[in-house]
């Protein structure tokens, strides 16, 4: 197998030898991620406790050596940075998208 470049802003520590995309000369960036989501209007106090769970539990020794394993980057973030990080992907996969003429139900 010959992987030929990776979608994300930086080469990835697995497999350092591999260029990006962007640094093939195209202006291509695309990642996944992973999110955990409680109920609609969910009481303040526990989305904090949850929140500081997700993050404080992102940065255990073992879950980043786990989620490194893996191929993931353990980020572990507010429920505002990742309603910032929505909206920006939305922007930015919107007009591709839309191009495609795919309709979701």
């Amino acid at each position: 197998m010959h992987i030929v470049a990776v979608t994300g802003a930086q080469r990835d520590p697995q497999v350092p030898e591999v260029p990006t995309l962007k640094e093939q000369g195209m202006n291509m960036e695309a990642t996944a991620w992973f999110a955990m989501y409680g109920p609609a209007g969910m009481k303040p106090e526990a989305l904090q406790r949850l929140e500081k769970a997700m993050v404080n539990g992102m940065r255990t020794p073992a879950m980043r050596e786990h989620l490194l394993r893996l191929g993931y980057e353990p980020v572990g973030s507010t429920s505002d940075e990742l309603a910032a990080m929505q909206k920006a992907d939305l922007a930015r996969w919107e007009k591709p998208i839309k191009a495609t003429g795919v309709v979701l139900d």
